[in-house]
């Protein structure tokens, strides 16, 4: 008996010593955190905040939603690429952010849920220009404009395309 707690005490202070370092470490955290403010739930926190505009996994099933109209999420699967390999879970995840930003609504149609897009591809492209003005241009138009002017090569039939809605612009 004495042998057994001879080999098991100094697994036991160790265990002891490692709870003692440790907690000394979260004491040590929590000390720098609290009073600092910061967040204390670090993974949570570094999160991706959801985009509030279409990310590329989203654009894919609207595009299928925008050319096929109300579909089940069989068949969103089955109208995608089949390199991309997307399951039909992934594809139902993203149905579903995508209703929760407000881009889809679905309706119980029998045993399957059916898919409906609320915004058309043409709202979506509004809300993409006006996150791109507000984020990267001063909700400046005139400075997205002349960044594509500076940086890309325009040809005489685009800029005089540019030039008509330019003065049906001052017309209306």
């Amino acid at each position: 008996m004495l042998a057994s707690i001879q080999r098991v005490l100094p697994l036991f202070l160790l265990c002891a010593l490692l709870r003692l370092f440790f907690r000394s470490i979260k004491e040590l955290i929590d000390a720098a955190i609290i009073p600092a403010n910061l967040p204390t739930n670090s993974l949570i926190d570094m999160a991706r905040k959801p985009s509030p505009t279409l990310t590329d996994a989203e654009l894919r099933p609207m595009e299928v939603l925008w050319e096929r109209g109300p579909s089940t999420v069989a068949e969103v699967v089955n109208a995608l690429p089949q390199k991309l390999g997307l399951s039909y879970s992934t594809v139902l995840t993203t149905l579903r952010i995508l209703e929760q930003k407000g881009y889809l609504e679905h309706t119980k149609e029998r045993q399957a849920f059916v898919y409906h897009p609320i915004i058309d591809r043409n709202q979506a492209r509004k809300k993409v220009l006006k996150h791109v003005l507000n984020r990267f241009f001063n909700d400046s138009p005139e400075l997205l404009v002349m960044k594509l002017l500076e940086s890309e090569g325009i040809d005489a039939e685009d800029l005089q395309r540019i030039q008509q809605l330019i003065n049906q612009g001052e017309k209306e």
